[in-house]
């Protein structure tokens, strides 16, 4: 940064900390600096600018427009560097052959093998870092650049591309003592009839600010549904074998059969979609070009989405 970028910084902090304090003094105690110092920057600051941009002459003092809109433009400029400092280090990063990927937990665990497997065939020297993460913390992860790639529950951000990858639909895995539990078809719809059932079951709920439990208890809530959490899982797969060893139902998606062993007792009740689905997606940067390895991977999800979205949960 040069010299004229930190005096400005600097006079970024003057003008945000008289917002935020009475007097002159309180504003220099609060940023480590002599009430002198701060007065001189702010009077050089009005000698450049040609304007006032301090009232003195009230109490508590306040910013003028001037002073408020100069702010504006100095916070801007500020998130215009960081920008650049970001995207920056990205381009390095993609030079140096690293990518780092968020995921919603548990979609790693059973989409990420299949997909790194074709990834490496293309680009074996690339580092990937690997991470489950919210989609409530996606888009900042990567505007900020902790992200190149997110892939998961669909949302919507004007500084983030998003292209849709399919619906998923969910579950719930029953145990043979739970009065859902039915023999016959394993594999059936989840009617009025079993949601109301479902009031004071035992259920092993997902940790970890999972997007899937988050799901599944917003759509008991609207049914009204309240069922007794009594074991929080760390993930989908823990959760899954409780659930089948009889200790509670839990979410799951239709095929997490094929995960579980031949005599496992247990049903399947899929949730109508327009109770309880997941629209998926993969989101990256509105950069105007991606680098190639992160292209590559981007395609790779998109092509790949309905095998993807057929791969039991784990």
């Amino acid at each position: 940064m040069t010299v004229e970028g930190m005096m400005e910084e600097r006079l970024g902090e003057f003008l945000t900390a008289v917002r935020r304090y009475d007097t002159f003094t309180a504003v220099a105690q609060s940023l480590f600096v002599s009430q002198p110092y701060v007065s001189r920057q702010i009077g050089a600051a009005e000698k450049k600018y040609q304007v006032q941009l301090v009232d003195r002459a009230t109490t508590p003092i306040r910013l003028t427009y001037a002073g408020e809109r100069l702010l504006a433009y100095l916070q801007r400029e500020q998130q215009v560097q960081r920008n650049l400092m970001a995207e920056m280090n990205r381009l390095g990063n993609y030079a140096a052959g690293s990518i780092s990927i968020g995921i919603n937990q548990p979609l790693g665990a059973s989409w990420l093998p299949r997909l790194l497997e074709l990834f490496y065939e293309k680009f074996p020297q690339v580092h990937l870092t690997v991470a489950e993460v919210t989609t409530s913390k996606a888009a900042s992860m990567l505007v900020d650049g902790q992200l190149d790639m997110f892939i998961g529950k669909r949302f919507y951000d004007e500084r983030v591309a998003t292209q849709k990858l399919g619906t998923l639909p969910l579950a719930l895995l029953v145990p043979k003592n739970s009065p859902l539990y039915h023999t016959g078809p394993i594999v059936r719809p989840l009617t009025d009839e079993m949601m109301n059932a479902l009031n004071g079951e035992p259920f092993i709920g997902i940790g970890n600010e999972s997007t899937f439990q988050e799901a599944v208890d917003h759509a008991l809530q609207d049914n009204g549904i309240r069922v007794n959490k009594r074991i929080e899982a760390s993930d989908s797969r823990i959760a899954i074998n409780l659930a089948a060893s009889g200790l509670g139902t839990t979410i799951t998606s239709p095929n997490a059969l094929s995960r579980l062993p031949e005599n496992a007792k247990v049903n399947v009740l899929v949730f109508p979609e327009a109770m309880l689905s997941l629209e998926l997606c993969v989101a990256h940067r509105q950069d105007d070009v991606l680098p190639e390895p992160l292209r590559v991977l981007l395609q790779l999800v998109l092509t790949n989405a309905d095998t993807l979205l057929a791969l039991p949960l784990i």
